[in-house]
């Protein structure tokens, strides 16, 4: 017992994509697509109608590409909203780094990603706001 315990222990634990719901069906997209204002601001800290004029403000500065000559995978967050949640939910603090990759569905390396482009952009977008 005490091998398999010291064997667990040192085992990586590491969320995958198989164990995440898709950012389709994630939880901030049931939030996003039915939840009202009170969950929104547990969540963002801003309203629904604050969150979306941030999201005006910000969907400039952040490029979701659909398609690539070169080839390559597509955004696992094809929304907006969904990276300027993750920003925001990040901001306020209340989850963690595995928190934010299960209510999002996108595993640790993507997360890191999308943050460090959507900081990049929350700054451009708020340059003389």
């Amino acid at each position: 017992i005490a091998y398999e315990h010291d064997r667990l222990v040192q085992m990586r634990h590491y969320l995958t994509v198989k164990g995440l719901l898709s950012p389709e069906r994630s939880s901030w997209m049931k939030l996003w697509n039915e939840a009202d204002d009170g969950n929104l601001l547990n969540v963002t800290s801003l309203t629904r109608s604050a969150f979306l004029r941030l999201l005006e403000q910000f969907t400039p500065f952040y490029n979701i590409t659909t398609y690539s000559p070169r080839g390559g995978r597509p955004k696992k967050l094809r929304h907006h909203h969904q990276v300027l949640g993750l920003l925001m939910a990040l901001y306020v603090g209340s989850m963690g780094q595995k928190a934010l990759c299960i209510m999002f569905g996108v595993p640790p390396p993507t997360l890191s990603r999308t943050l460090n482009a959507a900081e990049d952009a929350m700054a451009a977008a708020l340059t003389g706001f």
